[in-house]
C-alpha cells in the first residue's frame, strides 16, 4: 500500500505543475503508442459539482502534456470532454455526484481504449467532534464506508497535499479512521484550524498503451473546522 502512496504523490504532482507552466504537444507529433494516460472522477462536495478529467502525456507522468490532435477524441459517458488550453487537460462539469461513468479515448490510428473509474465512496468528517487537544494523538473516524484495496485518505490542515507536516495519509485496507500523530497536532496554533479531507481509489490496471497510465477516482468531503488546543 505504500506504493500505492507513492504512486499517488507522483499523479497529484503531475497536476499540480500545471501551475507551473508546463511544456505542451499535439499528440500527432508522437507514437500514438507512447502516450500516457491519466483519467480523475472527482466529486467536490464543497461544490456539489463532478469533475470528469483526462490528461495525455508523452511517455510517462512527468513527459510533455499533450493536445488531442485531428480525430483523436476523449469523452466521459459518450460526452466530449472539453481541452483546457491554460492547463493543457480535460475535462467536463457536471452538478452533483456521478458515482462512476466511462471515459473513452480514440487515439489518431483508431485504437479506441475504455476505462470505467471505480466508484466514488461518499466520506464525511466526524460530527460529533469539535475541539481537538494538541497534547495528544488524535483518532479521527470518519463517516462511511472502511477502505477497500485500492484505497486511501488524505487528510490536510490546509489543503496542500505535499506539505508532509500538515498531511496525514490512511490506506491500510478495512480502515475506518486515520491517526493524527501528536507530533504534527502539536507543531499546529491554537485556535480554528481548517480540516480538508479526500477518499481516494487508484488504480494503474487500464486498458491503454504499452506506457500505461492511472486512475482515480475521489471523494472530496465538505471541509470542516476543528478548534485545536
Amino acid at each position: 500500500m505504500k506504493k500505492l502512496a507513492l504512486l499517488i504523490i507522483v499523479g497529484l504532482l503531475s497536476i499540480t505543475l500545471f501551475f507551473n507552466g508546463c511544456i505542451r504537444e499535439d499528440s500527432n507529433l508522437v507514437n500514438q503508442d507512447a502516450i500516457w494516460t491519466s483519467y480523475t472522477l472527482l466529486y467536490n462536495a464543497n461544490e456539489d459539482k463532478t469533475y470528469a478529467q483526462a490528461i495525455f502525456k508523452f511517455s510517462n507522468a512527468t513527459g510533455a502534456h499533450l493536445h488531442l490532435s485531428d480525430s483523436a477524441k476523449v469523452t466521459f459517458n459518450g460526452e466530449l470532454l472539453s481541452f483546457k488550453p491554460v492547463l493543457a487537460y480535460y475535462e467536463k462539469e457536471y452538478a452533483g455526484l456521478i458515482e462512476t461513468g466511462t471515459f473513452e479515448y480514440t487515439d489518431l490510428d483508431g485504437n479506441v481504449f475504455v476505462n470505467t473509474a471505480s466508484p466514488i465512496i461518499a466520506t464525511a468528517f466526524p460530527t460529533n467532534v469539535d475541539t481537538i487537544s494538541r497534547d495528544a494523538a488524535f483518532e479521527l473516524v470518519w463517516q462511511g464506508n472502511p477502505l477497500s484495496e485500492g484505497e486511501s485518505m488524505w487528510v490536510s490542515t490546509d489543503g496542500d497535499f505535499e506539505d508532509d507536516a500538515r498531511l496525514f495519509i490512511q490506506d491500510d485496507v478495512n480502515s475506518s479512521s486515520i491517526v493524527l500523530g501528536k507530533d504534527r497536532l502539536e507543531a499546529l496554533p491554537e485556535g480554528a484550524a481548517d480540516f480538508f479531507m479526500t477518499r481516494l481509489h487508484t488504480t494503474t490496471a487500464m486498458d491503454g498503451t504499452s506506457h500505461g497510465g492511472i486512475m482515480y477516482s475521489k471523494y472530496r468531503a465538505e471541509d470542516t473546522q476543528f478548534i485545536m488546543k
